[in-house]
């Protein structure tokens, strides 16, 4: 009973935290909002302009920021997943507990060691489970991925492979294409914008640069922004590619952070549900 109740309390704990921690803007990410700045201020902020980026200042950003594409992580035998579940706190003091009741009761509480122990397994086991489904959505959002984006380069309209964007580029979206990266929208035309992915909408967003969105709004707020792996249904666009939009720092990037991080609210769950029996 005492295990269930310091179990909650560090569950409740953390949710608390990670929720004042999604709900707080510092000043320094307000600055970089890019989705409240104004084209100039944009452009300022890359030393980007209309024209684009020149094919040397492109391999030079290349080098400097990496390709755009979606970190899997490092990969892990079964072996390193099922021994990294035993790493969690709750673990550590569910196991000492165990080792504590055999050798204050001379041995006579083994059985409630073994039900500790059962119940350790189970939850790493569970825990593996977890996280080859997390790799496995990540996997299959990756391959969700635009292959190639139209791209403004010397002057004039290229198509580029995706993973080869770079901030400051310029990229030009029409109906029927998947959006490569994270951008900020300079021209849209009549343009709509599937993302029942990111927010559950289950109708095309249409997108107005007129409105004026705070810095504190969120994902589905931000009509002024075209988000990766959402699919342009109508209309036309033209958007730039911030240090925000490479993959790694886009909204889709934290989608597949959270699901990762979900491993560490897991443990608290089911040893609360295996201890009340």
């Amino acid at each position: 009973m005492r295990l269930e109740m310091i179990s909650r309390s560090g569950q409740k704990s953390s949710e608390i935290k990670e929720a004042k921690r999604r709900n707080t803007l510092s000043k320094e990410q307000k600055r970089q909002a890019f989705y409240t700045q104004s084209p100039e201020e944009i452009f300022k902020t890359l030393d980007a302009s209309e024209q684009g980026l020149s094919s040397q200042e492109a391999a030079k950003r290349l080098a400097d920021y990496g390709r755009n594409e979606l970190d899997e992580g490092e990969k892990k035998t079964l072996l390193m997943k099922f021994l990294e579940q035993f790493k969690d706190l709750m673990i550590i003091i569910l196991l000492v507990a165990a080792v504590l009741s055999v050798v204050t009761s001379g041995g006579e509480d083994i059985a409630d060691a073994l039900i500790i122990l059962a119940v350790v397994i189970i939850n790493a086991i569970f825990g593996v489970y977890q996280e080859g489904k997390a790799e496995e959505a990540i996997a299959a959002l990756k391959s969700m991925s635009s292959p190639a984006a139209r791209v403004l380069r010397d002057g004039h309209v290229t198509e580029v492979d995706s993973k080869d964007l770079v901030p400051g580029d310029i990229v030009r979206l029409e109906a029927g294409d998947v959006v490569p990266a994270d951008m900020r929208l300079l021209e849209a035309n009549s343009l709509k914008i599937e993302e029942a992915a990111l927010t559950g909408e289950s109708v095309p967003v249409e997108k107005d640069l007129t409105v004026e969105v705070a810095a504190d709004a969120g994902i589905g707020d931000r009509v002024n922004m075209a988000f990766q792996n959402s699919n342009v249904t109508y209309g036309r666009g033209v958007g730039w590619l911030s240090i925000q939009g490479c993959i790694r720092k886009s909204a889709i990037s934290q989608v597949c952070c959270r699901m990762r991080m979900k491993r560490t609210h897991r443990s608290s769950k089911i040893l609360i549900v295996c201890l009340r029996f």
